[in-house]
């Protein structure tokens, strides 16, 4: 987006230069745009109208949750099951829309706290659902992807105490995923989010470990459970000996540190044996089970 020298505010500029980014993801992505005005109000409109729909949709409960199995590689270790929460919107016909495709507009207007709140609520439903149909069995762990809006904005926490309260699931029952990027531009916040939900009886996973070196840094100050090697590591683990020893040195890291780790986007046998022969402790991708309606998922575990 052109910077023209008169007084322009900085917000406008920053707008720009994002529906400019947008157009480019529209058009394919690797590609760069530059911002037309004459353009921008109809790329504005469709971004508005997906945001609109993206409230509907939560006021509607046409919001879904799946689920993805996250595998133990060393067999039982005595913890619960564990899932991760994934989103989809349904629209009436055919399959629901992947998260791809509208909650990027959730981000840039906004509703990422919504949304978000939203999925915590709706989770604990099911896992309360679960205990009551299967008493004497401790629920499976769920892990929540909290959106960098979310984190940076501090003030989760009390969200997660009130819906706890209830629903009478264990906290710890609950992981909460937080992204490296949101830990690293907003430290202090985060850390401060992580050390509540922990409190709060939750567990807090850092994932997208692997970005930089701020990983190693991240995981010596921030009071997390778990860490989650960045996915394009995980995928070259078999073939690019740089990424095998990134992937390993994180995971020594991690368990240096006290945490389990967790290698995301398994797509081949290959990096399955890599993540196993590099010790980490769990794994998720499409090797091992796509992503399911949870209540599917739930009544998978239970057969299990």
């Amino acid at each position: 987006a052109p910077i023209r020298g008169h007084a322009e505010h900085p917000g406008d500029i920053l707008r720009a230069a994002d529906s400019a980014c947008y157009l480019a993801k529209r058009r394919g992505g690797k590609r760069v745009e530059l911002h037309d005005p004459a353009v921008a109000p109809a790329v504005t409109r469709r971004d508005r109208d997906w945001a609109r729909k993206v409230v509907a949709a939560i006021e509607e409960d046409r919001l879904q949750l799946h689920a993805q199995r996250v595998l133990s590689l060393h067999g039982a270790d005595g913890r619960a099951p564990r899932l991760e929460l994934l989103l989809r919107l349904d629209q009436g016909r055919g399959d629901p829309l992947l998260p791809g495709a509208f909650l990027p507009a959730a981000r840039r207007h906004g509703l990422m706290p919504r949304v978000d709140h939203w999925v915590i609520g709706r989770a604990l439903r099911y896992l309360a659902a679960w205990r009551e149909a299967h008493p004497g069995l401790g629920p499976p762990t769920v892990s929540i992807n909290l959106g960098d809006e979310t984190v940076s904005g501090g003030d989760v926490e009390p969200v997660v105490r009130e819906a706890l309260a209830s629903s009478a699931v264990p906290p710890s029952a609950l992981c909460f995923e937080i992204g490296e990027s949101v830990a690293t531009t907003h430290a202090a916040t985060s850390t401060r989010v992580v050390r509540e939900l922990r409190e709060a009886g939750c567990q807090v996973t850092l994932e997208h470990c692997g970005g930089g070196m701020a990983a190693f840094t991240l995981l010596r100050r921030m009071p997390v459970d778990y860490l989650k090697i960045a996915g394009h590591i995980v995928r070259g683990m078999a073939r690019d000996p740089v990424d095998r020893v990134l992937a390993t040195a994180l995971n020594d890291v991690g368990h240096a540190l006290g945490l389990g780790t967790i290698g995301t986007e398994v797509e081949s046998a290959d990096v399955l044996d890599a993540l196993r022969g590099a010790g980490v402790d769990y794994a998720q991708g499409y090797r091992i089970r796509r992503p399911e309606p949870l209540d599917r998922a739930l009544a998978r575990l239970t057969a299990g």
